[in-house]
């Protein structure tokens, strides 16, 4: 998290795996956040775009059961600046720390996926030493390595 004296400026949400991470995620929040992702999806036409697109694909299976796509296990899920603050370098600075802190914890790289019509995050991400793991329609997979 970044601070201002007591203020919240911006904050980096991640998992060193995420293969791990989204199952238990799915089984513990899907009641809860059922009725956010369906008002978001109802209103976000790029939204429903991508869910329809995801539903069309068809999972590789492995043992049986489903298995997620090859990318970078540790992932960058979420990252946030406050608006007034944007342009600062707070989020370069949000993006190193987390990389020091996965490369504390051994973990080599660290990935991401962005919507790919999400140009300045694009952009960003880019410009901060990601680069393009894979692409798919509507969405874009970077990773970084931790190492300096």
């Amino acid at each position: 998290m970044a601070h201002d004296g007591d203020e919240l400026v911006g904050c980096v949400v991640a998992v060193a795996d995420g293969a791990a991470f989204w199952p238990g995620f799915a089984r513990d929040e899907a009641l809860r956040l059922a009725p956010v992702v369906a008002r978001r999806a109802l209103a976000d036409h790029e939204l429903r775009a991508r869910l329809a697109q995801r539903l069309r694909l068809r999972p590789r299976r492995r043992r049986g059961r489903l298995a997620p796509p090859a990318v970078t296990p540790a992932r960058l899920l979420s990252i946030g600046v406050r608006e007034d603050r944007r342009g600062e370098g707070i989020a370069e600075l949000l993006v190193d720390e987390l990389c020091a802190a996965m490369r504390r914890d051994a973990i080599a790289h660290v990935g991401l996926s962005v919507r790919a019509e999400n140009e300045r995050a694009l952009a960003f991400y880019e410009r901060s030493g990601w680069e393009r793991e894979r692409s798919e329609p509507g969405a874009v997979y970077l990773r970084r390595a931790t190492r300096g």
